[in-house]
């Protein structure tokens, strides 16, 4: 049976706002089709009568489990990183360019990107009131992973891990896809002491590749001494007791280590938006300005992915099997004895 997946189950909320948040410009009259997307009614207020982007691009990531110390961005190409390591006395709270973790027991991750691509506006005039109407283009990528738990604290800490652990059910997902969006914004409420501007996007979504992993119950994670030639180190990881299901479709060709751009779900979105302004009509300026703005209101349906549901027939050897080391991974059609074809979700 085919399921949609809903746009807002990868859209997830920040209540922090930092430096690197762009609502600064999003917010700037002469934005224009770039803040369509964050707010469409946001063009409205651009004075010029068009507005052409040719491509730009946002990248957020946001996480709790990893970073590097007193590091920018621009500085990473030029820097020399290196990975804590407790026991030789190198970790990111004492030197720089160290590549560390936070070692919390539960880890999380946001992370997601925006392309937009060939864009543009036009402002006219129907009946003496103002419209205006905008097309664009995006590619957009988004992954989560929320509340995973975070059983690599012990080696990163280089702390002997438990013999027996319980690993508590975890859910991620990630999702790519292109749109073809039109923005149409107006005045409302002409006779209001207050100027009232109403705005919608409707898109057309084209799925391109997505994933879930949904473990349903606790992993029993089981360590146990290496062999003598194997590395003191690193234990021998046994992962029994599990139920996961995974669902996925992908464009990316693991045997050619290409990617085969191709649709592979369909789907519609809207964004709606509200704002109110106080502006004197002699004035270029407004006192204050307050909008409301629901996005990623939709659904893509994705088509012929694969559903696999793995549940403990036996015992698999996570770390130091020599299987995995020489394993290589290939893209095929055939399912496993438990897995079942379908669309995703």
């Amino acid at each position: 049976m085919l399921k949609p997946v809903a746009l807002w189950v990868l859209i997830f909320y920040c209540v922090n706002f930092t430096a690197q948040n762009n609502f600064i410009f999003t917010n700037d009259s002469y934005s224009g089709i770039n803040a369509t997307v964050s707010s469409p009614t946001q063009n409205y207020f651009n004075p010029n009568p068009w507005d052409v982007n040719i491509i730009s691009a946002d990248l957020f990531l946001d996480n709790d489990y990893a970073y590097i110390s007193k590091q920018s961005f621009l500085g990473l190409r030029n820097a020399s990183i290196q990975t804590a390591n407790p026991k030789k006395g190198i970790t990111g709270a004492t030197q720089a360019n160290i590549f560390d973790f936070y070692n919390k027991e539960n880890a999380n991750l946001v992370t997601s990107m925006d392309i937009l691509g060939p864009s543009f506006s036009i402002t006219t005039n129907i009946k003496e009131e103002k419209y205006l109407f905008g097309i664009f283009t995006r590619l957009r990528t988004q992954a989560s992973a929320l509340d995973f738990d975070n059983y690599l604290r012990f080696s990163n800490d280089n702390i002997e891990p438990p013999s027996s652990y319980e690993m508590r059910p975890f859910k991620t997902q990630v999702m790519s896809w292109n749109e073809v969006g039109l923005n149409a914004a107006t005045r409302v409420f002409p006779y209001s002491s207050k100027q009232w501007i109403a705005g919608l996007n409707f898109k057309y979504e084209i799925g391109l590749d997505a994933a879930n992993i949904i473990s349903h119950q606790n992993i029993k994670l089981t360590a146990t001494e290496p062999e003598v030639d194997d590395n003191p180190d690193k234990k021998n990881i046994y992962a029994s007791d599990y139920n996961i299901t995974t669902s996925y479709i992908t464009n990316y060709n693991s045997e050619t280590r290409q990617y085969e751009y191709k649709q592979n779900g369909s789907g519609v979105g809207i964004d709606i938006g509200i704002a109110m302004f106080d502006k004197d009509s002699r004035e270029d300026e407004f006192n204050y300005k307050m909008s409301f703005n629901i996005l990623d209101l939709g659904f893509i349906n994705f088509k012929q992915g694969f559903n696999h549901r793995f549940v403990n027939s036996n015992t698999v050897w996570l770390q130091n099997n020599p299987n995995f080391e020489k394993s290589r991974f290939q893209r095929t059609g055939r399912f496993s004895k438990n897995s079942e074809p379908g669309s995703l979700w």
